[in-house]
């Protein structure tokens, strides 16, 4: 027995382990935990007697063909006890287990119960559920129901009929039976969508986190956080309500599949309200799918689609290739007003105008042939971080071989962009030729005006395909950034102190600190590894999810004017900007051609090999400016 003292926030623990020899060929060990709920235990029984477990321990394959039993209860197990070992910022509720399993792997027979009482994690809505799983000898089975405020929500069944051994052994066949079903009830949107918000990445309770040397952890438990409940709150505005089913049958060899979902009172701040629905089936490598809108104002978008693409068992194992799938989809859109769709986007708070026309898409999935026009007119956009703009127009006629971009305007606060430009169909990809104009045009971040842009012309070339965007030739002969007269504010939450941690139960609360312990730590592994010759002594990155990659040519006549400065500065060849793996990376030079800057009202010229060098992230430059004045009077330079 033994107990270990209060560390991050858990409350103390008192476990007993038993040991007790049932016949030459068994050990039944019994471990009982207090301080874990009501009751935490679990009994195991082994399939080793004393004599082998002392003298001659059997290898991992023999043990796994021998018959063990399982059966432990956990009851009503306080989940914040996830906060405490960091695998949460925050969480409230019970939960309960009961788990009962016997039989060597192979043949792994047993049930599990799994109960949740109002739980909830980084502010997401209280959930109350239950989940079943039963394995016996031919039939493998899953039930789940969860709750909101008492009513129901989700309800779901699968089954297979195989034991849980077989399945995780991977013996199933092509002619495998499938059976499952899956409703979700009628839910709010908002609510959906802060139950299916991502939580900020955390580091797991191995790796407990302790102050470097010389740094200074406060502990703060009132310090609001920004993680899901943050972003969950934004979406409030949302209304409306979903209902969605799904069914699946047939064999794993010849699947059968069945969706559908409705759509109801969309909209926001009160305004009525559009409704949708939508239908999804698979049959014989084929997929069939319809989506109707329908807008207050009595407006209409419809999309009609089929695609071939298999998703048979043994199409998973030789791989999909979705980018060759071949599809047929067609766009129809008839005074449909996108109001009502504001905050149903990620990042967009305000969407407004009017579709109209008719576009159809045919071939590959990967770069499809296009045609016929749509027009999106007196447009209204505003995304999160990056202002509010209007007037918006833009017009696509496709053809078989290329989709024209007739004319694209936004305006904001007096200033307009404006492009036209055409994708050429290719193989596989849209080769991108783009011409666009900026007019006294606000660049907007984080919701502070940053500057305000002009130039007459710029031309965009490059490659778009489903995994990346690639602008292998931006031009910019001239521009103009005036600065605002009005600093910009500096939020402190941007960037804290380096040696100034905020923590709660031993973890950072900033993502950024937790990304980073989390990386040093890997780092840390891999060079440890690499030490022992047992692994790289750098970590490979995997490139997952959409690229963006972009070359400038502006070697000249990009001029910074503001209050107390006018700079003319130029790119160097093949200035690159890079977006992969959720980081930037910036290469390249920023050159001072000429200029002045005003300090302690003294006008200094800034010297012509003044620079500013780029070889990784944006936020670590390589920094090298002079600046001189000249007092003519006193024959004094500074």
């Amino acid at each position: 027995s033994f107990e270990h003292p209060r560390t991050g926030g858990l409350e103390p623990l008192g476990a007993t382990l038993e040991l007790t020899p049932d016949g030459p060929r068994a050990v039944v060990a019994e471990l009982s935990v207090e301080g874990l709920g009501q009751t935490s235990r679990v009994q195991l029984t082994a399939p080793t007697g004393p004599s082998e477990l002392l003298f001659a321990m059997p290898g991992v394959d023999a043990l796994i063909e021998r018959s063990w039993r399982v059966d432990g209860e956990v009851q009503d197990l306080p989940l914040s006890l996830l906060t405490a070992v960091g695998l949460a910022t925050s969480a409230s509720g019970m939960a309960s287990l009961q788990l009962r399993a016997s039989g060597p792997y192979a043949r792994l027979l047993g049930d599990a119960r799994l109960t949740l009482t109002q739980a909830t994690v980084d502010g997401r809505p209280p959930i109350d559920g239950r989940i079943e799983a039963r394995s016996e000898d031919e039939l493998t089975s899953l039930e789940a129901r969860l709750t909101s405020n008492g009513a129901p929500m989700l309800d779901a069944q699968a089954s297979l009929p195989h034991s849980a051994g077989a399945i995780l052994a991977g013996r199933f066949t092509s002619r495998t039976p499938l059976e499952a079903e899956l409703e979700l009830h009628p839910t709010p949107i908002a609510q959906l969508m802060q139950l299916t918000s991502s939580g900020d990445p955390v580091v797991n309770a191995a790796s407990a986190w302790a102050a470097p040397p010389g740094t200074l952890a406060l502990k703060n438990p009132m310090f609001p956080s920004t993680g899901v409940g943050a972003r969950a709150r934004g979406s409030r505005a949302v209304q409306g309500s979903v209902k969605a089913s799904v069914r699946i049958q047939g064999t794993a060899g010849d699947p059968r599949a069945q969706a559908s979902v409705v759509l109801t009172d969309l909209g926001q701040r009160g305004t009525s309200l559009g409704k949708g629905r939508g239908t999804w089936s698979y049959d014989k490598a084929r997929h069939a799918a319809a989506l109707v809108l329908d807008a207050p104002g009595g407006g209409v978008l419809r999309a009609e689609g089929s695609a071939t693409l298999d998703l048979s068992l043994p199409a998973f194992r030789r791989g999909i290739n979705a980018g060759d799938a071949r599809m047929a989809t067609t766009l129809f859109a008839e005074r449909f007003k996108l109001d009502f769709l504001s905050r149903l986007v990620p990042g967009v708070r305000e969407l407004g105008g009017q579709l109209d026309g008719r576009l159809r898409a045919e071939g590959r999935m990967a770069a499809p042939k296009v045609s016929g026009n749509l027009a999106w007119t007196g447009g209204h956009l505003a995304l999160e971080g990056f202002g509010e703009y209007r007037d918006g127009r833009l017009t696509i006629r496709g053809n078989q071989d290329s989709v024209l971009i007739e004319d694209f305007h936004l305006a904001a606060s007096g200033g307009r962009i404006t492009a036209a430009g055409k994708l050429d169909r290719g193989e596989g990809l849209y080769q991108l030729h783009l011409d666009a104009a900026l007019k006294d045009f606000p660049v907007v971040y984080d919701d502070q005006l940053f500057a305000v842009a002009t130039a007459e012309t710029v031309t965009v070339e490059g490659r778009v395909s489903p995994e990346a965007l690639e602008l292998s030739r931006v031009q910019v002969p001239s521009a103009t950034f005036e600065l605002p007269e009005v600093k910009r504010k500096y939020r402190q939450e941007l960037e804290r102190p380096e040696d100034v941690v905020l923590g709660r139960d031993g973890v950072p609360i900033s993502r950024l600190w937790r990304r980073r312990l989390l990386s040093s730590r890997r780092a840390a592994a891999e060079a440890e590894a690499a030490e022992d010759g047992e692994g790289p002594s750098r970590i490979q990155e995997r490139e997952d999810g959409f690229r963006f990659g972009l070359t400038l040519e502006a070697p000249r006549n990009l001029w910074v004017k503001g209050s107390d400065l006018n700079l003319e500065l130029g790119l160097s060849d093949r200035f690159r900007v890079e977006y992969a793996n959720a980081q930037s990376l910036v290469t390249g030079e920023v050159r001072v051609l000429r200029g002045r800057l005003a300090v302690l009202s003294r006008n200094f010229d800034v010297q012509r090999e003044s620079l500013v060098r780029f070889t990784g992230p944006p936020t670590d430059p390589f920094v090298s400016a002079a600046a001189t004045w000249n007092n003519e009077n006193e024959q004094v330079q500074v």
